[in-house]
C-alpha cells in the first residue's frame, strides 16, 4: 500500500478505470490521456483568466457607490471641519480627500476637494480662534479680534445649517423631466440670506435650473465647471485683494458672469443639437402659412376630400395627401427632422360639419423643443392656424368664384346685360382684395413681429447680454401669444 499511495493521482486512476473497464494498461492509456486533457481544458481555468477574475472581483469589492444626498451631507460636515463617511482629512497632506474607493467621476471628485478647501481653511481659523482667545498676552485689541472671528463663525454655521435641506432654491421630486424647466424648481423667498438680493436669487435659480436642463432633459452630460468659463486672471494676488476689499460688487459680477454662460451654452445646444430656430421658421411657414406655394396646392389636393361630411374622413387618405403637397412644391426641400413632425389632425366633430370645418395641421414636438413649444403653446397655435385656414379658404372660394365670373364675362359679353357682370366682376374682385389684405395685414402686422424677433441669434443673444431673465420664459411669452404685437 506504501507504493500505491505514493504513486501519482493520474495513475491511480488509470489503474481504477482498468479495473471498472477489465481491461489492460495498455488498451486504456491512450484513451484516459485524451480524456484528462479534454476535462483540463474544459473546466481548469487558465492563469490570465483568473488574473482577470481575481482583478474584476478587486475592483468590484473596491467600488462604493454615493449618493448625491450623502456626498452633500459630508461637504457639509467638512465644511465645519468634520469627517464625513467619504471625505476625511489626510493628515500626511494636511488636506481633505474624497476615499478613493468612491466611484464618482473625476470632474466631481475636483469639485469636491475644491470645495473642501473650505473645510481646511475653517480649521485654521478655528484653531487660531482657539488658541488666542485663551492667550491674555494677546492684548484688548487681539482678543477684540478673536471675539468678532468667533461671532462669524457662528453666522457660518448658522447659513450652513440653511444649507442642506433648507436652501432658498427648493426641488420638487415628483416632477417628471417634460415639466423641469417649468415646475420643478422654486424660490422660497423667506429662506434667502439678507446679503442675496431677489434678482440674484432668481439668477441663481435660472443658473441651476439651465444647468440641470441640459444634464436631465438635453442629454448633454458637460461638467459645469467648462459650461461657467473661468476668468483667466482670478488668481492673481491683483484679483485677491479686490475680491476682499469689494466683495458686494465681486459676488454680483461672479453670478451675472456664470448666469451668460450657462444661458448663452443652452441657447447654443438648443439651436446646434436640436435646431430651435429651425423649428420656429417651421412653425411660421406651416401652422401660420407662410410657405404660400405648399398652402395653395395642399388646398387644391384637399377640396375633393373636404367637402364631404367630416364623419366620412379617414385621417391616413389627409396625411398622404399632405405628404402629397410636400413632395410637389418647396417644402420637399425642408429637413427631413422638419417634415417627420408635419401631421393632420381632426378636430372634434359637430353634426352638420364637413371636412372643411374639422381639419387641421399639426406639428409634433418633443425633448427640450417641447419645453419651448409646451402643450398649451401648441394650442395657440392650432388656434391661430385654423382662423388663417379659414380666411384663406375664404380667399380661396373668392378667387374660383372670380375666374367663373370673368369666364362669364368673356362669353356674354355682346350681351345687353355686360354691363351687369362688368359691376358684379368688380365686386367679387373687391371682396377678394378684402380677403386678401385682411390675412397678409394678420400676418405681417401682427405675427412677423414677433418672429423677427426670434429669429435671429443676435437678437437672443442680446436679450442675455441685458441681463433679460430668464430667455426661455420671454421665447415662450412671444410664442404663447402670436398675436401680441411688440
Amino acid at each position: 500500500m506504501a507504493g500505491l499511495d505514493q504513486k501519482s493521482p493520474n495513475v491511480l486512476l488509470q489503474s481504477l478505470c482498468c479495473r471498472i473497464m477489465g481491461k489492460s494498461e495498455v488498451d486504456v492509456a491512450h484513451q484516459f490521456q485524451y480524456a484528462v486533457r479534454v476535462v483540463g481544458s474544459n473546466y481548469a481555468p487558465t492563469i490570465e483568466r483568473d488574473e482577470f477574475l481575481v482583478a474584476e472581483k478587486i475592483k468590484k469589492e473596491r467600488s462604493v457607490e454615493i449618493s448625491e444626498s450623502a456626498l452633500v451631507r459630508d461637504i457639509l460636515y467638512v465644511f465645519q471641519g468634520i469627517d464625513g463617511k467619504c471625505i476625511k482629512m489626510c493628515s500626511s497632506e494636511s488636506c481633505y480627500k474624497i476615499d478613493g474607493k468612491i466611484a464618482i467621476s473625476k470632474s466631481l471628485r475636483d469639485i469636491t476637494s475644491r470645495l473642501a478647501e473650505l473645510g481646511w481653511l475653517h480649521n485654521k481659523v478655528r484653531k487660531y480662534t482657539d488658541q488666542r482667545s485663551l492667550d491674555r498676552a494677546f492684548g484688548l485689541v487681539g482678543q477684540s479680534f478673536c471675539a468678532a472671528l468667533h461671532q462669524e463663525l457662528k453666522e457660518y454655521y448658522r447659513l450652513l445649517s440653511v444649507l442642506h435641506s433648507q436652501f432658498f432654491v427648493a426641488s420638487d421630486p415628483t416632477v417628471k423631466t417634460d415639466r423641469l424647466w417649468h415646475d420643478k424648481y422654486t424660490l422660497r423667498k423667506s429662506m434667502i440670506p439678507s446679503f442675496i438680493a431677489m434678482d440674484q436669487a432668481r439668477k441663481v435659480l435660472l443658473i441651476g435650473k439651465s444647468i440641470n436642463f441640459l444634464h436631465q432633459v438635453c442629454h448633454d452630460r458637460t461638467p459645469p465647471g467648462k459650461i461657467i468659463a473661468a476668468s483667466k486672471s482670478a488668481d492673481s494676488p491683483k484679483d485677491a485683494a479686490e475680491l476682499f476689499t469689494d466683495l458686494e460688487g465681486a459676488f454680483q459680477s461672479n453670478i451675472d458672469a456664470a448666469y451668460f454662460e450657462t444661458s448663452k451654452y443652452l441657447l447654443d445646444v438648443l439651436n446646434k443639437n436640436y435646431h430651435l430656430l429651425e423649428h420656429m421658421q417651421a412653425m411660421r411657414r406651416y401652422l401660420l402659412l407662410g410657405q404660400g406655394d405648399f398652402i395653395r396646392h395642399l388646398m387644391d389636393l384637399l377640396k375633393p376630400e373636404l367637402v364631404r361630411p367630416a364623419t366620412t374622413l379617414y385621417q391616413h387618405n389627409l396625411t398622404g395627401i399632405l405628404e402629397t403637397a410636400v413632395r410637389a412644391t418647396n417644402a420637399q426641400f425642408d429637413s427631413p427632422e422638419i417634415l417627420k413632425r408635419l401631421d393632420v389632425r381632426l378636430l372634434e366633430v359637430s353634426p352638420g360639419d364637413t371636412g372643411w370645418d374639422v381639419f387641421s395641421m399639426d406639428y409634433h414636438v418633443d425633448g427640450p423643443i417641447a419645453t419651448v413649444f409646451t402643450r398649451e403653446c401648441m394650442s395657440h397655435y392650432l388656434r391661430v392656424f385654423n382662423f388663417l385656414w379659414r380666411a384663406k379658404r375664404m380667399e380661396y372660394i373668392l378667387t374660383d368664384i372670380w375666374k367663373g365670373q370673368m369666364c362669364n364675362a368673356k362669353l356674354l359679353k355682346s350681351m345687353p346685360a355686360a354691363e351687369l357682370f362688368t359691376d358684379l366682376e368688380g365686386a367679387f374682385q373687391s371682396n377678394i382684395d378684402a380677403a386678401y389684405f385682411e390675412t397678409s395685414k394678420y400676418l405681417l402686422d401682427v405675427l412677423n413681429k414677433n418672429y423677427h424677433l426670434l429669429e435671429h441669434m443676435q437678437a437672443m443673444r442680446r436679450y442675455l447680454l441685458l441681463g433679460q431673465g430668464d430667455f426661455i420664459r420671454h421665447l415662450m411669452d412671444l410664442l404663447n401669444h402670436p398675436t401680441l404685437t411688440y
